[in-house]
């Protein structure tokens, strides 16, 4: 089970308000899959003393959605920093 997480950076209302609540449930479900995988990519977490990823890109096609995030492997966290939806 990962200990890491995922938040909205600043927050919810400055990245993603308006959008339709299935846009906001597929870029959570994106989120927490990433915060998955990269718990076991980076395997120290909180003793991690690398040069994190930088902020990366995740595209949905089949939704016209696109997010980029933030990988810090000492706060065991991905940041959603910018959500792009292009509508249905």
């Amino acid at each position: 089970m990962s200990d890491w997480s995922w938040e909205w950076l600043p927050s919810l209302d400055e990245v993603a308000a308006g959008l339709p609540p299935e846009v906001l449930a597929a870029v959570e479900k994106a989120a927490a899959d990433l915060a998955t995988v990269n718990s076991m990519v980076y395997l120290d977490g909180v003793d991690f003393r690398g040069t994190g990823p930088g902020v990366r890109t995740h595209s949905d096609p089949a939704r016209n959605l696109l997010f980029e995030y933030l990988t810090v492997p000492r706060r065991e966290c991905i940041y959603i920093t910018q959500v792009t939806w292009l509508g249905t």
